[in-house]
């Protein structure tokens, strides 16, 4: 975002001074009625001003250019082009839980993934854009990648005509290729007969090391009640968490997540967390992605989210959404350069309080990398759900492959 930024003050600045620099030389020259050929003298400033101008009109260009590559250009395109197409509101809780229980059919998740708070696609839409017919759910964020911006499409729930059909609109609007995320295997197989479609990977992926972003690894499933019974045996998750209750037992204060009255502590463990040098290599999120999390809890419906003090000190925080008989998580974040052992130990916390609720079973998501997929699978989950990602580019012959 910083490099934008300076290009385009580099180009106002380039427009504003060669503008000025014609003019000068025009006028200059103008005043040149005591050289020997005035008129010469005169043409020669007739060409620097238009030479100016056209330089002018070129960044000018320039400048039009950056601006309707921005998110929120695009976005205003899109909102008035298309009355499907509308911003994502706290009231749309209910909507996303129409079209199933997954882990992408949720509100916390969508607001988490086409955020309008990211430094790399920054909007006035803070929760991102849906499109939404009464049949096809499909959310819309943007973001920039290597320099270049690409729309992020979720099909919540879509037909394939349609994930399709608002590919190419996305593709239209901003003429980059636009990422399909968190599609099935059969979705997968059944769009990349289309030429227009690649399957994504480490050669066009969002990171080199994490194509996928957290989908680059499989959601991890666990069912409750034998995650809780590793309590009972010699684990690592009990040892874990039987530390944590020692080390912290008369320290320990836990409450109910309220946005009115724990938002600032929660972004002091957000942006801990993110602090933490270790944290930085394992996650390829920014603090911002969790932003929406911590101001967007609709009053009345199911989620679990705590938080945590050792000493009085905000310490860890957890949040999940239920749908139907799973929970979902999307926030463990401990503080644990500081707290040791609160990782396992605020899990376990929140399967215990999802399993009093009638909760069978917890999808843990995906992962970005190696080390974090690790820590899932000390849980000893019992399905795995691996997710695929598409890339839209109708402007690529393809025999085999595609690379951007």
């Amino acid at each position: 975002m910083t490099s934008r930024i300076i290009s385009f003050s580099d180009i106002v600045l380039s427009s504003v001074n060669a503008v000025g620099m014609g003019l000068s030389s025009y006028l200059s020259f103008e005043q040149t009625s005591y050289a020997p050929n005035p008129e010469f003298y005169r043409n020669i400033g007739y060409a620097c001003t238009s030479v100016a101008l056209l330089w002018g009109v070129r960044s000018g260009l320039s400048i039009f250019e950056f601006y309707s590559h921005s998110r929120n250009f695009l976005e205003k395109r899109l909102l008035k082009e298309n009355e499907a197409i509308t911003p994502i509101t706290v009231d749309d809780y209910a909507l996303f839980h129409q079209f199933g229980n997954g882990y992408k059919n949720t509100l916390t998740y969508n607001a988490q993934a086409v955020n309008g708070r990211n430094p790399k696609g920054r909007s006035n839409n803070r929760l991102g854009l849906k499109y939404y017919d009464g049949n096809n759910l499909l959310t819309i964020g943007y973001f920039q990648r290597n320099g270049t911006g690409h729309f992020h499409l979720i099909p919540c729930e879509a037909s394939l005509g349609k994930i399709t059909d608002l590919a190419a609109l996305l593709y239209q609007t901003s003429k980059s290729p636009v990422y399909i995320k968190k599609i099935s295997q059969e979705q997968l197989d059944a769009l990349l007969p289309n030429p227009d479609f690649v399957a994504v990977d480490a050669r066009n992926g969002w990171y080199e090391t994490a194509p996928l972003e957290d989908d680059t690894y499989p959601e991890r499933i666990i069912d409750l009640e034998t995650t809780l019974g590793l309590l009972n045996l010699d684990c690592d998750v009990r040892r874990k968490h039987r530390r944590a209750r020692r080390e912290y037992s008369g320290r320990l204060g836990i409450e109910d997540y309220d946005p009115e009255k724990h938002s600032q502590d929660v972004l002091d463990i957000v942006k801990g967390f993110f602090g933490i040098q270790e944290e930085r290599d394992m996650h390829f999120s920014l603090p911002e992605d969790y932003f929406n999390i911590i101001n967007v809890k609709p009053v009345g419906v199911d989620y679990f989210s705590s938080l945590f003090y050792v000493d009085d000190r905000p310490a860890a925080f957890y949040f999940a959404e239920r749908a139907g008989e799973t929970i979902h998580v999307y926030a463990n974040l401990a503080l644990r350069d500081k707290f040791r052992f609160l990782s396992e130990f605020i899990l376990i916390h929140l399967f215990q309080a999802a399993f009093e609720k009638g909760v069978k079973r917890a999808n843990l998501g995906g992962s970005e990398t190696k080390g974090l997929d690790t820590f899932k699978l000390k849980f000893k989950p019992v399905e795995q759900r691996q997710m695929h990602w598409l890339l839209y580019d109708p402007r690529i012959i393809r025999t085999a492959h595609s690379s951007i």
